[in-house]
This record gives C-alpha cells, sequence and structure tokens, in this order.
C-alpha cells in the first residue's frame, strides 16, 4: 500500500480543527509498504482537506517524494485545478505552478503493484488538497476588478485627488467566514470634505474605516504607492496582500497682486477704508489661477475658491482722540465677499471697514483663501470631493481719522507680497459667516 503524507516545508501555522496552511512550497512525501495482498492503492491526510491560502499570483513549488521501495515504473500526475497556470504535469516534481484563482489540486498514478498480480491503484484513493486564494479588489459600478490580473500583472488602477476610492478584500474557501481587515493605505486620506457659508464639517483619516472588509476614502494628495490589507484568520494567523495604485494631482498656480490700503469711497456713497481704492480702480487683492489637469482619461474639473477671516478687529471713536471702542471682532468665518462659485480660476477681493458715524477707526484683518479642485470623471462629478491644492495667506491693517470731511487714511497689507503655496491641509472647519 502507498500511503502519502501533505506536508508544507514552509507555513506559517497549521490548524488542527480546520486544517489551514500559509504556504510558500507544497511536498507530498510518498512511502510504498506492502500490505499482505490487498489491492495496490495510497491514501492522503485529506479528511478533512487541507486548505492552503496564498495571495493571489503565488508561485508554488509542488513536489513528491518517494521512499526507497517505490516501485519501479510508477506513473504519477498532478492535476493542478481550475485557478492555476498549468493544468496538469507528470512526474513527481518539482512543478513550479501560479495560482490566481482557488483550486482542488489532486495527485494520482497509474502504476500497477507486482507483488500482488499487477493489480491497479484504485482511482478513489487520489489525495487532494485546497489552494485558496486572497486578494484586492478595486471597487467600481462596472464591477470589481482585481489588483492583480490574472497573468499576474498589476493592474494599477489610477485616480484623481477627490475622486472616490474603494477596495475589497477577500479570501475564498471556508476561512472568510471569520476574517478580520486591517488596512495600510499611503498618502493623506480622508473620509469627507463638506461645506457651505453656513458651516464645514471634515472627517479625517480616523474617520475611515480601516477594519471593515470594504475600505471608502479619498486623497488630498498624488503619487503612488501600495494599498495593503492584513488578514486575520482563526488561530491567529495573518496574511498581507497587496496592490499598487497610482493617484493623479492637478498642477495648479496662483498669481497674487495685491494693492495698497487708502479710502473706499464708491458712488453710492459707501464710504470706509480698507485695501484697495475705489476710485484710483484699486482692487485690494487679485488671485488668478492658471494651471493642467494631467493624467489620463476623460477627467475635467470644477475649481472654486473658499476665503475665510482667521481673525478680524476694528476699533471706533466717535469723538476726536476719544476712547475706542470694539466695533467687530471677528472668528474664523467664512469671508461671502469671497465667491465659491464652480468653475472660478480669478478672484478679485477689496475688503474694507465702512466708517459709518465714527470719526478715528482701525482695523487688522487676516485671511485664508484656498483654491478648490473638484474632479468630473466622465462628465460626472457624482461622488467627488473639493480638495484644496493651492493656498494664500494674507491680510491688511490700517488706521483712518477724519478732519472737517476729510479722510485720512494709512496702513499696508500683510505680508507686503503674499506668494500661493501647494496645499497640505485642508480649511478649517467653521460655523456662520461675514458680514
Amino acid at each position: 500500500m502507498k500511503s502519502i503524507l501533505l506536508n508544507s516545508i514552509f507555513a506559517s501555522a497549521i490548524l488542527a480543527v480546520s486544517p489551514l496552511l500559509l504556504a510558500a512550497n507544497l511536498t507530498l512525501n510518498v512511502t510504498d509498504t506492502l500490505d499482505g495482498g490487498s489491492p495496490a492503492s495510497f491514501t492522503g491526510n485529506d479528511s478533512p482537506q487541507i486548505h492552503y491560502i496564498v495571495p493571489k499570483g503565488t508561485s508554488l513549488t509542488v513536489n513528491a517524494t518517494a521512499g526507497s521501495d517505490t516501485f519501479p515504473g510508477s506513473n504519477f500526475t498532478w492535476n493542478f485545478g481550475s485557478g492555476a497556470s498549468v493544468s496538469t504535469a507528470n512526474g513527481m516534481g518539482p512543478h513550479i505552478v501560479t495560482f490566481y484563482g482557488p483550486s482542488n489540486v489532486t495527485f494520482s498514478t497509474n502504476r500497477t503493484d507486482p507483488n500482488n498480480g499487477n493489480i491497479a491503484c484504485t482511482s478513489s484513493d487520489v489525495p487532494s488538497f485546497f489552494v485558496d486564494i486572497a486578494k484586492i479588489q478595486q471597487v467600481g459600478a462596472g464591477g470589481n476588478v482585481d489588483l492583480i490580473a490574472d497573468n499576474g500583472t498589476q493592474t494599477n488602477p489610477s485616480y484623481f485627488i477627490g475622486q472616490p476610492i474603494s477596495f475589497i478584500a477577500s479570501i475564498s474557501g471556508p476561512f472568510a467566514t471569520n476574517a478580520t481587515y486591517a488596512w495600510t493605505i499611503p498618502g493623506t486620506y480622508f473620509k469627507s470634505f463638506t461645506y457651505n457659508s453656513s458651516g464645514a464639517t471634515y472627517q479625517g483619516s480616523s474617520a475611515v474605516a480601516l477594519g471593515n472588509q470594504t475600505v471608502q476614502y479619498y486623497l488630498l494628495n498624488g503619487g503612488s504607492g501600495a494599498v495593503s490589507c492584513a488578514l486575520g484568520m482563526v488561530g491567529g494567523i495573518y496574511m498581507g496582500i497587496n496592490g499598487t495604485i497610482t493617484v493623479y494631482s492637478p498642477s495648479y498656480s496662483v498669481g497674487v497682486t495685491i494693492g495698497s490700503v487708502g479710502n473706499e469711497t464708491d458712488p453710492n456713497n459707501l464710504a470706509g477704508f480698507g485695501l484697495g481704492n475705489f476710485s484710483a480702480h484699486q482692487d485690494g487683492i487679485d488671485l488668478q489661477a492658471s494651471g493642467s489637469i494631467g493624467g489620463s482619461g476623460n477627467v475635467t474639473a470644477i475649481t472654486s475658491w473658499i476665503q475665510v477671516i482667521n481673525s478680524a478687529s476694528v476699533n471706533g471713536s466717535l469723538t476726536a482722540n476719544g476712547t475706542m471702542a470694539s466695533v467687530a471682532s471677528i472668528t474664523n468665518k467664512f469671508d461671502t465677499i469671497a465667491s465659491s462659485g464652480a468653475g472660478l480660476l480669478l478672484l478679485t477681493d477689496s475688503p474694507s471697514s465702512p466708517y459709518g458715524s465714527y470719526v478715528s477707526m482701525n482695523a487688522t484683518f487676516s485671511y485664508t483663501t484656498w483654491l478648490m479642485f473638484t474632479p468630473v470623471i466622465n462628465g460626472s462629478s457624482s461622488g467627488s470631493m473639493p480638495v484644496p491644492v493651492q493656498v494664500i495667506s494674507w491680510g491688511w491693517s490700517g488706521a483712518a481719522s477724519k478732519s472737517g470731511s476729510t479722510w485720512s487714511v494709512s496702513g499696508s497689507p500683510s505680508p507686503s507680497s503674499p506668494s500661493a503655496s501647494a496645499a497640505t491641509s485642508f480649511p478649517p472647519t467653521w460655523t456662520g459667516s461675514y458680514p
């Protein structure tokens, strides 16, 4: 009789109750013994069958080793199943086989036993084992796509910043039921960013559920990296699977032109002082964005501006040389003077403080302005999030006093020559707007 034992020469663990191996190489140890005239046969420890779990695209060396009393002339055949790179192979091996899908691997022989009247081995004693596959799939409206294709290459899906990204990890076979998941995501990722003039809500990386089978998120920055998931199975066994992705970020720059502090008297007699000069046709600040989207595919952009007043302080006196009293104090408010409409690359603002009944005033304003990018994929922005791509910090301060009917104004922008830079974080959340 021939007995066959299934062993792994590289395994992380073996479970006695539910046989499972994390394998790199598989070896069958084959030994022939005479059993007093019984029909020649062989058996394996395949009740219950062992499951070898490997990441999709793993190549395994499959080999059978024979004992010294193996009958001469024995022929051996491997059948590697539907998920293997090759269907069958002859001989004990070694055979290098790559597995892309679940497979039921069997080992058989057509040998006869010369000591028992050349009785053939019984086909019912064909030992087998399972190869189960762990993999990551890209989740999309058109169906899920494996990050490793059936030819072993990385599919390397591409995205844009602000585009929804979703992956699912899976294991074939019986060990998927109690599996746990721990995702690792490259780059600066977040859950959501929504806003209007009344307020903003930002959910960062801590809001992304990295312990679910399916992970969903957005990226703030571009680049290439590996998305990976540590799969946990019964018995404390863990297996890492991964796949690469590419994330594109548009290339924008913003030119900044800033004016001077002066009177802002307009034809409607709305007098005040601030950054800019209406009579001189001078804007307070001009922001002109330009750039390209890059990447590939049918992608366009929605561009918009968000402007927040970080802090503002306005003081005034109703009498000459009188005590200054607070007129306005502002912290972290959405600035409705700035347009947040979609598709704008030019922003112009001339912030000012009205004189009203005051005869002496001073003011200090600090702003941050963001250029936002929202990807439009194949004509739709559904599910996309606005992402900051450029940021400008600027402000102004000044003082004004009235003598008779004439106002004297002094002050300056701050800094004197502001510039834009790449945004690395989201605007702060705010409640309410000004004015």
